[in-house]
């Protein structure tokens, strides 16, 4: 706070206590960006304060607090925005036009990924260096729990430790199924199967540093049944990336990182890959290569890439009905 004003100036107001901010008349909207486990009784506060309220993800730290939080923006009617990059994205908006166009046919799995291999991508933060029990407010934070001594990993590594974070699900599941949903128009599974461990980062943490899980959506208005099968894994050689492929009886539609790609159709006898700049890829639709300088200045501005392959399942059919007493499967096999 101190470093704060004086870089701000000595007239920027701060506390240690979010009741004092949202007591101020003058204070139209709040940013709760805090320890997961603060976000649902600040967000209720500040709604019941009458604020319009942008708070980061995970929405809730325990799905117990999900309804009664809905109940409150319900009641006071203020704005209440629940932050996850991945529907702000134009990359995502472009996708979910391909989708909803039927480029991939219909729609059966999906394969979702976020891996990462550095310390730093599995949660050992860099810690200041005078940080201790005298100038960490440690028994505010952990107000509601029973008491525990001051620990710095609790503190500044909180998303390692359930009393505090939500471990893989509620910080990288969030982006891999929120991106799910807003392409897909889905509201949710109805089944979840779930396994992690500790593999590799035995710090001290309580939660996996490699989570897998397994879903199924239902059929809907909005879209077939499907299944989406996601992974994280913190000690990944594969470095950091991310993948969303989704997988139809037409084709396959993927999301990845840094730059636009959309190849031409493997039934439309093109060679490689085309690269869109990414204004012209959004505004103009796929027509025609862009400038190399363009490309360059793509990779640092996106942070998605579209690839889609497509195999339209009529061929399939066709090849498969050539063969007297052959079954389809053996066929395609």
């Amino acid at each position: 706070m101190q470093r704060a004003k004086e870089v701000y100036g000595n007239d920027l107001f701060t506390t240690r206590d979010y009741h004092e901010i949202l007591s101020r008349k003058d204070i139209d909207a709040v940013i709760v960006a805090t320890s997961d486990s603060w976000h649902a009784r600040i967000v209720t506060a500040a709604l019941e304060a009458g604020k319009a309220v942008y708070c980061e993800k995970p929405m809730v730290h325990k799905t117990s607090e999900g309804l009664p939080l809905i109940e409150a923006r319900e009641k006071s009617r203020k704005p209440l925005q629940i932050g996850s990059q991945r529907v702000s994205s134009i990359a995502y908006a472009k996708a979910r036009d391909l989708y909803r166009a039927g480029e991939i046919g219909q729609l059966t799995c999906i394969e979702a990924s976020f891996d990462r291999q550095s310390a730093l991508g599995a949660w050992e933060y860099t810690q200041p260096t005078d940080g201790s029990a005298t100038t960490v407010d440690w028994d505010r934070y952990i107000t509601g729990m029973p008491h525990q001594p001051y620990d710095p990993k609790k503190f500044f590594w909180w998303r390692n430790y359930r009393d505090f974070g939500t471990g893989v699900a509620g910080d990288l599941f969030v982006h891999l199924l929120s991106g799910i949903h807003f392409i897909t128009g889905s509201t949710g599974p109805d089944t979840i199967m779930s396994s992690g461990q500790i593999a590799y980062w035995k710090d001290g943490r309580d939660v996996p540093d490699v989570l897998t899980a397994i879903m199924h959506y239902p059929e809907t208005k909005e879209h077939p049944a499907f299944q989406p099968m996601l992974r994280v894994n913190f000690i990944s050689a594969q470095g950091e990336t991310s993948t969303v492929r989704f997988i139809g009886s037409e084709g396959v539609l993927e999301m990845g990182y840094n730059g636009i790609y959309h190849p031409p159709s493997q039934n439309a006898g093109g060679a490689g890959h085309r690269r869109l700049g990414r204004a012209h890829h959004l505004s103009e639709g796929h027509a025609g290569p862009v400038d190399r300088r363009l490309m360059t200045r793509n990779i640092r501005r996106t942070s998605a890439t579209i690839l889609l392959r497509r195999q339209p399942f009529t061929s399939c059919r066709k090849a498969t009905t050539s063969t007297s007493n052959t079954s389809p499967i053996s066929s395609t096999a």
